[in-house]
């Protein structure tokens, strides 16, 4: 069973990204107040929403396959 990411690790990779909360909240479709609750830890982050932000930013590359 996964974790939630801690507030501190919400945060950490945002700022790592170089980007403001509203923008990561805009990768994965939510707001930025909501993004904000789960860096102040009002409320859990499902941690499929950081990974997905995660990959939003540095999508994983695709194995080339010869032809």
């Amino acid at each position: 069973m996964m974790t939630h990411p801690t507030p501190t690790e919400i945060k950490a990779w945002r700022v790592s990204a170089g980007i403001t909360q509203a923008q990561a909240a805009a990768l994965i479709g939510y707001t930025a107040r909501s993004w904000e609750n789960w860096e102040q830890g009002a409320r859990p982050m499902r941690p499929v929403l950081l990974d997905l932000a995660r990959r939003s930013v540095n999508p994983p590359s695709l194995p080339v396959s010869p032809i």
